[in-house]
Order: C-alpha cells, then sequence, then structure tokens
C-alpha cells in the first residue's frame, strides 16, 4: 500500500492523495474549517495553472457559502515569496528572469566570440549581422539557464566556484559578475535557514495547500518539506490507485531492463517485476517519477489521508477508472488476467470520432451535446469541459459552430480560456503589423489589412464602406510598394515615389483642389479628381492614416535603448490606434508587454541601442503567450488548452485535435543542454507530462470521455492515425473487453466529409445524426436537384416599377452585354465577386495587352483631338501606367508609332472630327430612350479598336447605331476600325422597329435571366451565316474560350453560371440559338466586313 510505504517517519508535510479531485476539494474544505483563521493572512493554495484556481474558488465557495481572502500562486511564484522571506538580504530574484537574462546574455555573446571554448557559438553566428540571429541564441540559452536555476542547482553551484572551463560555465560567470545571490544560491540557503531552525522570525505562511500538482522540481520539494518543519503543508494529489505503483513497469520496459542486465527474456521472472494495468505503465511515467521524488524526501501519510472514491456507474469509462484503481489486469498476458469488462450495447461513456477537419470536429461536437442534452435533462452546458492541445487554431472554428447555430434553440453557452492576446483580439497583431512595416516593403497586402482593426478604425474615422472605397482609389492610383521615395531608397532601390502610399494620399488630396484635367502633372503628382462630396473627408483621413505610418516609420528608425524603445512604442500605440471600452483590456495588455520590455531591460542594465527588429523579437513572444484571462468555468461549455495539472472533473470531457504528432507535444532540445545530455528523475519532459495529463483527463471524467481527432484527408478521403494516446486507450479496451475489435470499432466513428451528408439524416447508422435544419434542407435540395433540374428562377419576377421603362443608352448596352449580371445587380440586388485582376504589389516593367490597349486609346483619342502629346509619357509614369525611366520612353515610343500608324488609318473616315454631342430622347412602344450619341461625324458614326476586334465592339457600335438612325433622318451609316478589320453598318431604315424588338427582350430580362451570350451569340450568328456545319460548336468554342486567359470565354462570367446552372457546362441549346438571331439577325444584315 502506498500508505504504508508513506507511513515511516513523522514530519509537518502532508500527503492527501485521491483518484477524484471532487474528493480532495472536500477535504481541503473540511481541513479549513477547523482551521483558526487569519484574518490578516490569506489562504496560500498553490496551484499550476488558472483553470484549477478558478475550480478551486467556486468549489470553495459552493462548500463553504463563500471563499474570500485566498491566494493561488504558482509554485515558482509561491517559492519565490518564501525565499525572500527567508533570505530578506538577497534583492528580488527578478535580476534572473529568462527574459532579463536574455538581454544580458546577446550583450555579452558577441563580446566572448572567438574566446577559447566558445568556436561553437562562433559557427552559429558565422558572419551575420542580424543581431536577431545572436538574440534567439540569448533567449534559448536564458531558457536554460533558468532550468538549471531550478534542476541543476548543485551545476550552478559548480559553476560558481570556477570549477569548469566549458562555455556556459564561463557565460554564467560573467552573468553572475557583482551579483552575490542568484535563485539557486537564495533557494538553497533558505533551505539551510529552514533545515537548521534560522527561520522564527521570518514571515512565513502559518498554512500551505499544494493543490492537483503531479509534478515539482525536486529543489521544490526539498524547500517544502523543510518549510513543513515549520508551517502546515498539505499535497493534495490525483493519484490513480492507493497501491503503491511507482515501480510498475510496462512489457517494454521490462524488456530494455532486461537487455540492460544482459539477462533473456524468459528468465525474466526472477526479476518480480511489477506489472498492472497497460494505461498506467505506458501513461504514468510522470505521476511514477514525482510519487518516487517525493518520497526521497520521506514525508507519511496516515490512513485518513487517503479519500479514494469507488468509481460508479457501471459504464465502460467507470469500470476503465476501476480498473486502475485496483490495479486489475484483464491482459491476456497477466499472470492471473482479471474477467474482461462486458460493456452494454448502447455504452457510449467512451467515443472516438475521426473527421476531416477542425471545422468538422466542432460540427460533429455541437450535434454530440445537443443529444446528450436532449437524452439528460440533468446535464448543464457548465458540466461540459472541451480541450484541444491547440486551442489557437480552433478558436474560429468555436465561434463559427457554437456562436451561429442557425436556429436559437440549437445555440449552446460557451467561453474560450487560455488564448493569447495576440490571438484573442485585433489590437496586438495589428500593433505588430504596423511595426513590421518598417522593414517591408509596404505592399498593399500588408497595410491594407491593418485597416481591419476596430481600434486604428476609430482612431481614424474608417468605416466598413470608406475601406471599399479606398480600395478602388488606390487600385486606380496603381499604389505598389513602399510608403515613400525616402522608404524604397533606405531599401536599397531608386527613390521614385511613383506607386507609394505617399504619392497617394498627396494626389487624392490635390485633387479636391483642383478641377478635373487630364493635362495636368504638378510636382511630380497627377491630381486624383474622382472624388465627389463626403468623399473628400475620407480622402483627408486616408492622408492622416498615411501621416501616421510615416510618424511611427520615423520612431521607429535607428537605434535606442530598450528601454527608450518601450516609450517610442508607446507614443505609435497611442498615435496610431484609439480603443473604447470593449478593448480597454486588449491596450492594457500591449502596454503590459511594453512595460515588461522596459522593466527586463532595466534589470539587464541593457543601455546599449539595438534596432526595432531586436525590440519586436523580445516583444512577440509576450504578446503570444497566454493572456490569463477570463473563459474558464463561466457557466456554459468550456473550451480551454490541453494543459499538464489541469485535472478539473466534469461530467464530460471532451479533447479535440487529438491528431498524431500533434499530441503528445516534444520538446526539440538543444545539443548542448546538460539537462538532456545527464536526465535525472524529476527533469521536465513535455512527452512524459502530456501522456499523465491524458492519464488525469481519464480519471477526471465522470459521465463520457469523448476524443476526437483529424482521421481522414479532406482532400482524398485517406485515413491517417489518431495519437499514439488514442491509439493506446483503444488497443487497452480491445484487450480488456469482451469481443474488444468490434466494441472498438463501434466506438470508433468515422464521420463525413461534409455536414450536409444524407447519411446524418437517414438513420440508418444511428451514430451518424444531426439537428441541423440548415443541413437537412440541404440534404431535400440536392435529392430533389437530382431527381430534376434545378431552375435558377422557378419563374419570372414580376416586372418592376414604370421607372424601368426610361432606359439610358448606357443601360441598354449594358443589359445586353451581359444580361445575366443585369438581372442578379438591378433585380436582385446581388453583388457577386468579380474576377477582377490581383492587386499587383509590383511596378510596371512591361506592359501587358490591356494596359498597352488602353493607353493605345487615349493616345489616338488625343492625336484625334489635336491635343498635345508632349507630356504624356510624363503623366503615364507619373500614374505608374509606364515602367519608370528609359524603358518607359523607349515602351511609350514604340506604342505610340502603333497608335500613330493607326491614326492614319482613322483620318481618311475622321473628315473634320467629331460632330458635338447630341441629346438622345426617343420612344419607341412605350420605352423610352435618353443618352448621348457621341462620336459621331459628317458620314456616320466612328469607333475605332487598337486591337483585334471582339463583339462586344460590334454591340456597343450597333446599339448606338440604331439609337442613331432612330433620330436620323437620313440615316447615315456606322464604322468600326480594328487591327484586324473594318466593319461598316449600313443605314438602318427601320431602326425603331429594330429597337423596339429589342426593348421587349430587355423587359423580359429583367423579369428572368436572358439566354444571351455577347462573343458565343456573335458565333453562332456568324457561322449560320455563312450556311457552316456545326453553328453550335463555333458557338461553344467562344463560350468556353482559350483555357489560357487570353481570349475568356462566356462561360467563365459567373453570372451566366449562377443564372444558368442547371444546363451548365453547356447552356447553348435552341433558346439560346433563337435570342442569337434575333439580336445578331439584324446586325449581320446590314454589316460588311473587310478583313485586313
Amino acid at each position: 500500500m502506498l500508505v504504508a510505504v508513506l507511513g515511516r517517519r513523522m514530519t509537518g508535510l502532508r500527503i492527501i492523495t485521491s483518484n477524484a479531485t471532487e474528493a480532495l476539494l472536500d477535504r481541503l474544505a473540511a481541513e479549513a474549517s477547523h482551521r483558526p483563521a487569519d484574518p490578516f493572512r490569506p489562504e496560500v493554495i498553490v496551484v499550476q495553472s488558472r483553470g484549477m484556481a478558478r475550480w478551486l474558488q467556486l468549489g470553495l465557495a459552493r462548500i463553504q457559502g463563500v471563499s474570500a481572502h485566498v491566494e493561488f500562486p504558482f509554485p515558482k511564484v509561491f517559492v519565490s515569496q518564501v525565499c525572500q522571506a527567508l533570505v530578506p538580504e538577497a534583492p528580488p530574484s527578478d535580476a534572473f528572469a529568462p527574459e532579463v537574462l536574455a538581454w544580458r546574455v546577446a550583450d555579452l555573446l558577441p563580446r566572448l566570440r572567438g574566446s577559447r571554448g566558445f568556436e561553437a557559438v562562433d559557427r552559429y553566428l558565422g558572419v551575420s549581422d542580424d543581431p536577431r540571429r545572436c538574440f534567439q541564441l540569448a533567449r534559448k540559452i536564458a531558457g536554460l539557464f533558468d532550468e538549471y536555476l531550478v534542476f541543476r542547482t548543485e551545476l550552478i553551484a559548480t559553476w560558481d566556484a570556477g570549477k569548469d572551463s566549458d562555455w556556459q560555465a564561463v557565460l554564467w560567470r560573467k552573468i553572475a559578475e557583482g551579483s552575490e545571490w542568484h535563485p539557486a544560491r537564495v533557494l538553497s540557503t533558505a533551505v539551510d535557514r529552514l533545515q537548521s531552525g534560522d527561520s522564527l522570525l521570518a514571515d512565513l505562511p502559518r498554512r500551505v495547500d499544494v493543490f492537483g500538482i503531479s509534478a515539482l522540481p525536486p529543489r521544490y520539494l526539498e524547500l517544502l518539506a523543510a518549510l513543513a518543519m515549520r508551517s502546515s503543508v498539505t499535497l493534495y494529489l490525483l493519484q490513480p490507485t492507493p497501491e503503491f505503483w511507482s515501480d510498475l513497469v510496462s512489457a517494454r520496459d521490462e524488456q530494455r531492463r532486461l537487455r540492460q542486465a544482459g539477462v533473456a527474456s524468459t528468465e525474466g521472472a526472477a526479476f518480480h517485476f511489477e506489472r498492472g494495468p497497460r494505461l498506467l505503465t505506458t501513461l504514468g511515467r510522470q505521476g511514477q517519477d514525482f510519487l518516487n521524488t517525493v518520497l526521497e524526501h520521506d514525508p507519511i501519510a496516515r490512513e485518513s489521508d487517503v479519500c479514494f472514491v469507488e468509481p460508479t456507474g457501471g459504464r465502460l469509462l467507470n469500470q476503465v477508472q476501476a480498473d486502475l484503481l485496483h490495479l486489475r489486469d484483464r491482459t491476456v498476458a497477466a499472470p492471473e488476467p482479471a474477467e474482461k469488462i462486458l460493456a452494454a450495447p448502447n455504452d457510449i461513456s467512451i467515443q472516438v470520432h475521426s473527421c476531416h477537419s477542425p471545422l468538422r470536429e466542432l460540427e460533429v461536437l455541437h450535434d454530440q451535446l445537443l443529444a446528450w442534452f436532449e437524452a439528460d435533462p440533468s446535464l448543464a452546458p457548465r458540466d461540459i469541459l472541451v480541450m484541444t492541445p491547440d486551442i489557437e487554431t480552433y478558436v474560429p472554428f468555436i465561434h463559427a459552430v457554437f456562436a451561429h447555430p442557425g436556429d436559437e434553440r440549437r445555440r449552446i453557452p460557451y467561453s474560450v480560456a487560455d488564448r493569447s492576446p495576440r490571438a484573442e483580439g485585433q489590437l496586438a497583431d495589428a500593433f505588430l503589423g504596423l511595426l513590421r512595416l518598417d522593414s517591408s516593403r509596404m505592399t498593399p497586402a500588408q497595410v491594407m489589412p491593418l485597416l481591419d482593426c476596430r481600434s486604428l478604425q476609430r482612431r481614424f474615422g474608417f468605416t466598413a464602406a470608406d475601406l471599399a472605397l479606398l480600395r478602388s482609389w488606390l487600385r486606380e492610383l496603381r499604389v505598389n510598394w513602399g510608403l515613400d521615395a525616402q522608404h524604397r531608397e533606405a531599401l536599397g532601390f531608386p527613390p521614385i515615389a511613383t506607386g507609394t502610399w505617399q504619392q497617394a494620399a498627396d494626389a487624392l488630396v490635390l485633387g479636391q483642389a483642383l478641377a478635373p484635367d487630364d493635362e495636368l502633372v504638378i510636382g511630380g503628382l497627377v491630381p486624383f479628381t474622382a472624388v465627389e462630396g463626403d468623399s473628400a473627408l475620407l480622402a483627408g483621413r486616408f492622408a492622416d492614416w498615411i501621416s501616421a505610418l510615416g510618424e511611427a516609420r520615423r520612431l521607429a528608425a535607428g537605434s535606442h535603448p530598450p528601454g527608450e524603445w518601450a516609450d517610442v512604442l508607446e507614443r505609435v500605440l497611442e498615435r496610431c490606434f484609439l480603443a473604447d471600452e470593449n478593448e480597454l483590456t486588449e491596450f492594457q495588455e500591449v502596454r503590459r508587454a511594453l512595460s515588461r520590455l522596459r522593466d527586463s531591460a532595466r534589470l539587464a542594465g541593457a543601455l546599449e541601442p539595438v534596432a526595432l527588429s531586436l525590440v519586436l523579437e523580445a516583444l512577440t513572444p509576450w504578446l503570444d503567450a497566454e493572456s490569463g484571462r477570463g473563459g474558464f468555468l463561466q457557466g456554459g461549455v468550456t473550451f480551454c488548452a490541453l494543459k499538464p495539472m489541469r485535472a478539473v472533473p466534469a461530467r464530460v470531457i471532451a479533447v479535440l485535435g487529438l491528431n498524431d504528432g500533434a499530441f503528445p507535444r516534444r520538446t526539440v532540445r538543444l545539443s548542448f543542454d546538460r539537462l538532456a545530455q545527464q536526465p535525472r528523475l524529476g527533469d521536465a519532459a513535455r512527452e512524459i507530462e502530456d501522456r499523465y495529463l491524458f492519464l488525469e483527463t481519464i480519471l477526471s471524467a465522470r459521465d463520457r470521455l469523448y476524443l476526437s481527432y483529424v482521421g481522414q484527408s479532406a482532400r482524398d478521403n485517406t485515413p491517417r492515425p489518431p495519437s499514439v494516446v488514442v491509439s493506446e486507450l483503444l488497443d487497452y479496451l480491445a484487450d480488456t473487453c469482451v469481443d474488444g475489435s468490434a466494441l472498438v470499432n463501434r466506438l470508433r466513428v468515422n464521420h463525413r466529409l461534409q455536414a450536409f451528408s444524407p447519411t446524418y439524416f437517414d438513420g440508418a447508422d444511428p451514430r451518424l445524426f444531426s439537428y441541423s435544419e440548415e443541413n437537412l434542407g440541404a440534404v431535400r435540395w440536392l435529392a430533389e436537384r437530382r431527381r430534376s433540374r434545378q431552375l435558377f428562377l422557378t419563374r419570372p419576377l414580376t416586372p418592376p416599377d414604370r421607372e424601368y421603362r426610361n432606359v439610358s443608352l448606357d443601360d441598354l448596352v449594358r443589359f445586353f452585354l451581359n444580361p445575366a449580371r443585369f438581372f442578379v445587380k438591378r433585380r436582385l440586388n446581388l453583388a457577386l465577386p468579380d474576377a477582377e485582376k490581383p492587386w499587383s504589389d509590383r511596378e510596371v516593367f512591361q506592359l501587358d495587352d490591356r494596359s498597352s490597349y488602353a493607353l493605345k486609346q487615349e493616345w489616338i483619342d488625343r492625336r484625334l483631338d489635336g491635343r498635345s502629346l508632349a507630356e504624356l509619357a510624363e503623366r503615364w509614369q507619373v500614374e505608374g501606367a509606364l515602367p519608370w525611366g528609359a524603358a518607359g520612353v523607349l515602351e511609350c515610343r514604340e506604342l505610340g508609332q502603333e497608335a500613330d500608324a493607326f491614326v492614319e488609318r482613322i483620318r481618311p473616315h475622321f473628315g473634320a472630327g467629331y460632330l458635338p454631342h447630341a441629346d438622345l430622347s426617343v420612344a419607341i412602344g412605350g420605352f423610352r430612350i435618353t443618352g448621348l450619341l457621341e462620336r459621331r461625324t459628317a458620314a456616320g458614326l466612328l469607333h475605332f479598336r487598337c486591337a483585334h476586334r471582339q463583339a462586344p465592339e460590334e454591340l456597343r457600335l450597333w446599339l448606338a447605331h440604331l439609337a442613331t438612325n432612330a433620330c436620323e433622318d437620313p440615316p447615315r451609316p456606322a464604322r468600326l476600325l480594328a487591327k484586324d478589320s473594318e466593319v461598316v453598318l449600313a443605314p438602318v431604315s427601320d431602326a425603331r422597329r429594330i429597337l423596339g424588338d429589342l426593348l421587349e427582350l430587355y423587359e423580359e430580362g429583367l423579369c428572368a435571366p436572358l439566354r444571351f451570350f455577347p462573343r458565343s451569340s456573335l458565333a453562332f450568328c456568324e457561322a449560320e451565316h455563312a450556311k457552316k456545319s456545326s453553328p453550335f460548336e463555333e458557338a461553344r468554342k467562344k463560350w468556353e474560350g482559350d483555357g489560357q486567359g487570353r481570349a475568356p470565354g462566356d462561360g467563365e462570367d459567373s453570372h451566366f453560371s449562377l443564372c444558368f446552372r442547371e444546363d451548365f457546362p453547356d447552356p447553348l441549346n435552341q433558346e439560346f440559338a433563337e435570342l442569337a438571331r434575333r439580336v445578331w439577325g439584324p446586325h449581320l444584315q446590314h454589316r460588311t466586313v473587310t478583313k485586313l
């Protein structure tokens, strides 16, 4: 018995053990109720996690009626407080905190390079002049020294005595130079004073309770044992069994020990190895080591100090817990195997769910919770604890599933704990992103996401609508990278302002003061005059934002001591961010990190100027660390990180993300780590800690243990293994249960890729179900779609009000260019994302076809109007439309020569130039077409395109020609000049009739999408007009495009694919053919094409 082993000698240190944390809480409350309370001293309960502290607070309040004046320090903080009381002459140990040591090591390493023994450090640092490399190494060394101060105090003492010439010893002595006290020496002195009785005057707590901690450094235990001679110290430990189990070995360990002893495996019985439940030996290594470490200090536990509870309920989970409690081994390999577990057919106390993604894990969990609530009215959300090894990965999916259930009846209250300031809000991440801009190119992809931060929007007065308009302006202004010319120069590029943020801000502001004039270039700026009305205020706010970026860049330039950097960054924070009452906590977290930077630099004596990049290297981990804010046990389902020493009991415990490689987590030790080179009992090891954490999780679940992992590929459905601890649990169940393999297959559920899979609603597998009415609707919709064609509209919409009969010529053109887009935008008020070209972060080096075409069109317009071309190249370069320098001049000359040659083709038809614009107003069949008649010459309409002829240009010409002929008497011809052909449209005597027919189509297209696709339709009619045998094949070529993006097809348009999805991928039917003939037929009758 564990009790017998611990009962050898009486000391003040007590151990109270149980397999139920609730029982330990009851004992803690009972002990506290019998103690005389000191109103001037707080009760001290040492815990290892804030979650455990929160659970204890609530539990003590429930039992005692109130819980007040209780402190919950972490072990390191508690030990520091005790040492400070025992060794008051020693200064606070903050000077040896890891963040302080990092600055001191970073300061010493460059000075010690080249010294004897530092060859490995020299090789790592190499010839790089990046200070971050040195600081990163310094931070790792500081972390190691912090561990040495706790786990290797004798090594530190050896170094202090100068008995080691290793580079780490030399570095340590440099750090400790001039410091009489450091944490290891203070801890040793404190233990000595407690053991010698020289501590009577120290202000120590009368009582100390250590609750739910499954591992402590040996030196901390030594201090507690020594403190127990003076004060009452009680350890409340969660143990799986009251039996002495620290000598239990697994079959693998047994074989390893036999090999080390040189004994054959067949002779292992002579060694009398202790065996027990396999889960204890594979998962319980940390608990065994801690128990052995405790026993080294010879404490005593009386019979009354155990309060183990027999698991009740008879479920599979309870029987596994009972086997651990009684060390019952049911495997065949056991010397005397116990009877196997018989699980009920409907027993789901242990479940393992395999999903395709974290999102599916949360969706499945949500449905499972609803089923449990329905089956057990006594179960409440507060009874459920959900943990995951990587909480930050799962948080977006938690909010997506639990915050938006689709129906309030399915809403489950929840909270999320253990988030970092950077991940929990927007401010910390935006602040770091803003500071990193100085060393970046400041591309749109780097700058614009910062404006999504609400605190930044509030500071500069931006709204969501403002940001959408800003993006449009900045695209038009061709902003690509760089704050200004000086920023580009600082990055090693020519100081050219074109395409910078500052140039865009200046152009916007200058445009407010000037009338539109495309000839104007002032001081290297082309005024942006497209801003109207209240948008002018937005231009001013944007200029203020760019000014703030410039101020931040100037503040971030150069070097300062780390402490001064904290003041500089405070000013940047105040200049660029403004918090409301909901964001004050985020502000405080950032300020706390800056204060930590200031204090660590002061304690380290870091007075040498450093670059901002090094400060960010120090600052970022603090903002990435857990904030310690609320979220734990707040009345709903608690989502939190899967952390060691958080054995909080719950009726239902769910663990998500138990993927292979994700848990147990592994820590990569450094090659020069003395702990890894010579490991000892009690050393920290992440993988062992996580294994014991999983064992504690099994012990802490009362009704259900729910395990989930990403076990299937979302791409090809190939299986993926779970965490090794899940596999070990399933193997254990397979070996210890009746018909174990079948049971494991029942407990493990493979889910479908989509939540709207029909298998969740057909009842074929009771393990697969869903409460989502939306997904049920999707299943029915898909089933109906399979049975019949799913139309975009089941019937046409009612006609709009009479205003729609006043049609502008521009709207008529827009309609026929894409009837589906016109219908979706005008009648359904939907805006589908356009397949626009991504916002480029590179300046122009070579013109693409689209850009070259636009510039040539402008050149030709200017030439025909007789305007000057002298400053055109300069303006284009200032706007970023042309490459800068000689390359842009050469590009301009080449496209100018091509455009001039095209002008010579236009002049014979241009005559004396364009006639003045004329107002259009013509009534046809209840409609009225209005607009302006443009590009008219004495000979008729004249359009041109310095590129190959395209269907949209012909359609524009045809509609303008019909509108012009409807007003003219006599009607005149129209002409389209293209690089590859010339199109002449004869005068149309019945233009009003043809327009009337097109207006009827327009009316139809406002009630239902019109199956008219300009390019495909023209190709069809041209092939039919030419009496080709396969007009539909010619149309299909235009529908599909060239597949390379140079000649996109009609089928690539998202509006067409939406409105005619029932016929995709080939909607070219007889209705299409009839519409094509109605629109293009009269056009072809009046068209003459001359190919060049």
